[in-house]
């Protein structure tokens, strides 16, 4: 997969864990074929339901969350299952570099239907907006000018208000050009 072990291997538990959570990620097809061999062992391991089995689980998923995911729902959902817990659907090439890019899914995962949302308008019940008076303009207008006010008023209080000075290591005199030492003066003149 061109990348260092340690990089491949949490390349690998992240994209197991997305896998888990989601029950459906996008991946290309050789990330995918890595991915599956993890994740049906971990629905394998997950199986067993035993302390040791939830504790080597979380040793390489290490995410309570997935665990208890893994442990509670996705071990009795396959329970009858002998493997292949995993498919692979081909969408085409990625766009860039042409990368074979595929679903990794889990079988029998719950599909959750989105429902489409109403118009805000509708929801309320209220007739659309009408069109801001001469008065409510002039309301906006008032106040994005004070706005403006305000904002010029900081600028200047920035730039005029203190003068600048030059910060300079610890004890030297800002308004010399150098370090203190012997023979200059670390106190200004009063």
């Amino acid at each position: 997969m061109n990348r260092r072990s340690g990089n491949r291997q949490a390349m690998l538990r992240g994209q197991t864990i997305s896998l888990l959570l989601e029950e459906r990620i996008k991946t290309t097809k050789a990330r995918s074929r890595q991915v599956r061999r993890l994740a049906e062992k971990m629905i394998t391991l997950a199986k067993r339901e035993s302390l040791h089995a939830r504790r080597l689980a979380f040793r390489f998923l290490r995410r309570n969350s997935v665990v208890k995911k893994l442990f509670d729902t996705l071990a009795y959902r396959y329970a009858e299952r002998q493997g292949g817990y995993t498919r692979t659907i081909k969408i085409g090439p990625r766009p860039g570099d042409a990368a074979e890019m595929v679903y990794l899914e889990l079988v029998d995962r719950v599909v959750v239907e989105k429902v489409e949302k109403k118009d805000k308008k509708e929801k309320k019940g209220k007739a659309p907006a009408e069109k801001p008076t001469a008065k409510e303009k002039e309301k906006v207008e008032d106040k994005s000018e004070e706005k403006e006010e305000q904002k010029t008023k900081k600028e200047k209080k920035r730039f005029f208000g203190m003068p600048f000075r030059r910060k300079g290591p610890k004890g030297a005199d800002p308004g010399r050009g150098g370090k203190s030492g012997p023979g200059r003066r670390t106190t200004p003149d009063a």
